[in-house]
Protein backbone atom coordinates (compact mmCIF):
# COMPACT_ATOMS: atom_id res chain seq x y z
CA UNK A 1 0.00 0.00 0.00
CA UNK A 2 3.16 2.13 -0.22
CA UNK A 3 3.03 2.97 3.48
CA UNK A 4 6.90 1.99 5.27
CA UNK A 5 6.95 2.27 9.08
CA UNK A 6 9.51 1.65 11.96
CA UNK A 7 8.65 1.52 15.09
CA UNK A 8 11.69 1.80 17.54
CA UNK A 9 12.51 3.08 21.25
CA UNK A 10 14.94 5.31 20.12
CA UNK A 11 17.83 6.55 22.62
CA UNK A 12 18.61 10.09 23.08
CA UNK A 13 21.59 10.93 20.76
CA UNK A 14 24.53 12.61 21.28
CA UNK A 15 25.05 16.44 20.50
CA UNK A 16 27.90 15.78 18.25
CA UNK A 17 25.85 13.49 16.13
CA UNK A 18 22.36 15.20 15.48
CA UNK A 19 23.18 17.78 13.09
CA UNK A 20 24.77 15.25 10.97
CA UNK A 21 21.37 12.81 11.34
CA UNK A 22 19.72 16.42 10.62
CA UNK A 23 21.78 17.29 7.50
CA UNK A 24 20.97 13.58 6.30
CA UNK A 25 17.44 13.87 6.59
CA UNK A 26 17.03 16.42 4.90
CA UNK A 27 18.46 15.67 2.17
CA UNK A 28 16.31 12.23 2.06
CA UNK A 29 14.02 11.97 -1.04
CA UNK A 30 11.77 9.89 1.11
CA UNK A 31 9.32 11.36 3.71
CA UNK A 32 10.35 11.16 7.64
CA UNK A 33 8.41 11.76 10.13
CA UNK A 34 9.96 11.17 13.74
CA UNK A 35 7.20 10.91 17.46
CA UNK A 36 7.59 10.94 20.53
CA UNK A 37 6.47 8.77 23.66
CA UNK A 38 3.49 11.39 22.89
CA UNK A 39 2.92 10.66 19.41
CA UNK A 40 3.88 14.39 19.15
CA UNK A 41 6.32 15.44 15.62
CA UNK A 42 9.90 15.86 17.31
CA UNK A 43 10.79 15.47 13.23
CA UNK A 44 9.19 16.07 10.42
CA UNK A 45 12.01 16.67 6.77
CA UNK A 46 11.47 18.48 3.58
CA UNK A 47 10.33 15.32 1.86
CA UNK A 48 7.61 14.82 4.51
CA UNK A 49 6.48 18.73 4.13
CA UNK A 50 6.45 17.74 0.31
CA UNK A 51 4.64 14.73 0.50
CA UNK A 52 1.80 15.54 2.97
CA UNK A 53 1.46 19.13 2.10
CA UNK A 54 2.10 20.38 5.84
CA UNK A 55 5.44 22.69 6.59
CA UNK A 56 7.55 21.83 9.43
CA UNK A 57 6.91 24.39 11.41
CA UNK A 58 3.21 23.72 11.53
CA UNK A 59 3.94 19.55 12.07
CA UNK A 60 6.44 20.15 15.18
CA UNK A 61 5.22 19.42 18.44
CA UNK A 62 1.64 18.53 17.02
CA UNK A 63 0.30 15.32 18.01
CA UNK A 64 0.46 12.84 15.06
CA UNK A 65 -3.81 12.69 15.45
CA UNK A 66 -4.42 16.59 14.72
CA UNK A 67 -2.94 16.39 11.34
CA UNK A 68 -6.36 14.89 10.63
CA UNK A 69 -5.45 15.23 6.57
CA UNK A 70 -3.56 12.18 6.85
CA UNK A 71 -3.95 8.55 7.41
CA UNK A 72 -1.55 7.08 9.44
CA UNK A 73 -0.74 3.87 10.04
CA UNK A 74 0.12 2.75 13.28
CA UNK A 75 1.64 -0.62 13.55
CA UNK A 76 0.60 -1.56 16.79
CA UNK A 77 -2.89 -2.05 15.36
CA UNK A 78 -1.79 -4.06 12.41
CA UNK A 79 -0.08 -6.88 14.96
Amino acid sequence: NGTAYLSAKVAPEPDHLRGLTEAILAQSSDAVVLLDAHRQVTLWNPAAESLFGIPADEALGQPIESLGRIQWADPAQER
